[in-house]
């Protein structure tokens, strides 16, 4: 990683953190993960730069990350607009039956897990869009005013376009 990417990126992450230490967001629900994955994609970005310092891979930090994040979304998701759950199963079991194949399969050392990555973007799209469908859908007021409506839109323009790419 380029020098000048690896301090954007760090500048990036410790902004986060300072965005996310000055924001009093709730202690219970799914605001609450919001902050949580806030908090660990800025301090794995963190932890991969030093990584790098110190001249050691950090690849099989974000392939496990991805279970993660990936996690961590689906829940947020979950709380505000429930799936049904054999769907949500469906979906789980999906994503983790390709990213343990990945990981079977390449090198999670130095190589990420891209079926994985693209599989898992494809499935987030489509879970939050039905997420950001539903809400659009019963919302009384202006849509404008739903903070849920602004997350949903933020996982999908950058889930949307994350599969298409590394594919």
């Amino acid at each position: 990683m380029p020098v000048l990417l690896s301090r954007l990126i760090g500048a990036g992450a410790i902004f986060c953190l300072g965005c996310r230490a000055a924001t009093r967001l709730p202690s219970k629900g799914p605001r609450s993960f919001v902050g949580i994955w806030v908090i660990s994609a800025s301090l794995v970005e963190l932890v991969a730069i030093g990584l790098i310092l110190a001249h050691t891979r950090n690849m099989l930090l974000y392939n496990i990350n991805w279970v993660a994040e990936f996690g961590l979304l689906v829940l947020i998701g979950q709380l505000m607009n429930p799936w049904p759950r054999w769907l949500l199963v469906l979906m789980i079991v999906l994503f983790m039956s390709i990213w343990g194949l990945d990981m079977l399969t390449v090198d999670p050392l130095s190589t990420l897990v891209k079926r994985s990555v693209i599989s898992g973007s494809l499935l987030l799209t489509a879970f939050y869009l039905w997420q950001f469908w539903r809400t659009a859908n019963e919302c009384p007021g202006r849509l404008l005013d739903v903070p849920e409506a602004w997350f949903f839109l933020t996982v999908l323009v950058y889930y949307e376009a994350c599969g298409p790419l590394l594919g």
